[in-house]
């Protein structure tokens, strides 16, 4: 997956195949914590991730980009989630499979609500003045916090388990930093800050698999990244921020030294 500066194919071929071969190794002598060698199991972030984006992308062509019926789904969605919760789903032969697409339903209602902030801002089929698509992603937002609060007494904010809560409080969150960071960059050009957050915007393999190589490196030497009292509170959302920033500095290093990935 790296990015080669070289022009001579013979040792672009012969690097790709050293690294096709490692991988093939590394397949034949992995062992999971069960002491079980590579084989089909549960897909992880990324697979939700995978799932949720061709979901919304499936509901977009249905409906054809109309954003209240896309917001409609979103209601399905986090409705599912709701039904395989209860009891009598969990325990029914044919309505607990309802309850396995839990996380699927919930990452895909946070994908959709980023395809309606893109419609409400960026759709070119409507002539609309730019202060009307800002309401409307403030309305959207604040529609997403309201049902988010209404939901809070039944499901806790879980990103582990993907709650509904959290789902829609993250949606309304990110909606309206998108809404700002949108009115700063495009259109008050105000662009300069930015130059920090390329490289990683621009390297997101790279930047995601950093912080594994960090967690693994640290584990082999007995360090300890993350001291109990960063974990939680303010403490631990400060090092979060920290942590992500050091992470970005790394790939800009990284990025200088001509390491770069590309899928």
């Amino acid at each position: 997956w790296k990015v080669y500066y070289t022009s001579n194919k013979i040792i672009i071929y012969i690097l790709k195949g050293i690294g096709f071969i490692t991988l093939i190794v590394l397949a034949i002598i992995y062992r999971g914590k069960d002491g079980q060698p590579i084989g089909p199991r549960w897909w992880g972030i990324l697979g939700l991730i995978g799932w949720a984006y061709f979901f919304s992308c499936i509901f977009y062509q249905i409906f054809r980009g109309n954003k209240y019926l896309l917001m409609a789904m979103i209601g399905i969605c986090l409705t599912l989630y709701s039904i395989g919760k209860l009891p009598i789903a969990q325990h029914s032969q044919w309505m607990h499979h309802i309850n396995d697409l839990d996380r699927n339903t919930a990452h895909t209602s946070i994908v959709l609500a980023g395809v309606v902030v893109t419609l409400l801002f960026f759709d070119t089929g409507k002539t609309m003045r730019v202060g009307t698509r800002f309401l409307q992603a403030i309305v959207f937002a604040f529609l997403l916090f309201i049902a988010g609060y209404f939901l809070r007494p039944v499901f806790k904010i879980s990103k582990v388990y993907a709650t509904p809560t959290w789902c829609l409080y993250s949606a309304a969150i990110c909606t309206v930093l998108f809404a700002f960071l949108y009115w700063l960059v495009d259109r008050q050009k105000i662009q300069r800050w930015t130059i920090f957050f390329k490289p990683a915007a621009c390297n997101p393999l790279l930047t995601y698999i950093i912080p594994d190589i960090i967690y693994y490196i640290t584990a082999l030497a007995s360090i300890s990244l993350f001291p109990y009292h960063l974990r939680y509170g303010w403490p631990g959302t400060l090092w979060s921020a920290f942590f992500a920033v050091a992470v970005m500095g790394i790939v800009i290093l990284l990025n200088k030294m001509k390491v770069k990935l590309q899928l």
